[in-house]
């Protein structure tokens, strides 16, 4: 398979995986605060079915290519790398409020470049 066509495909399924995000914070109608705080049963429910589409987007944003990553500098691919594996390897260890400001600022710009990435160099 060409490296386009990989980092093609990457795209999609980490758009896809962001919807799935966004739909499930919509869902379990999240705040930072009940992330964070909610032990609940409920909560570590919704702890996880948020953690598990994050989980897959920063495992994706590993596979790029140099040319996508480079042609997006606004994104902190390296604390990407860094975060995936501090949620493979430290599940337990995850600083929630760290994770939520992922999940409510740092996603939408990532899906908005991966977008425009799209749009500008695979859709042609």
């Amino acid at each position: 398979m060409k490296q386009v066509e990989r980092d093609s495909r990457i795209i999609t399924r980490m758009l896809e995986d962001i919807e799935t995000l966004q739909e499930r914070v919509a869902h379990f109608n999240l705040t930072a605060q009940s992330f964070a705080d909610d032990r609940s049963f409920e909560g570590e429910i919704a702890f996880d079915a948020t953690m598990n589409p994050l989980y897959r987007i920063v495992e994706d944003a590993r596979h790029f290519s140099d040319e996508v990553t480079e042609s997006m500098p606004e994104i902190p691919w390296h604390n990407i790398r860094g975060f995936r594996n501090i949620v493979a390897h430290g599940y337990w260890e995850i600083d929630r409020d760290a994770a939520w400001l992922i999940i409510s600022d740092d996603i939408p710009v990532l899906a908005e470049a991966l977008k425009s990435y799209r749009d500008e160099r695979l859709e042609q």
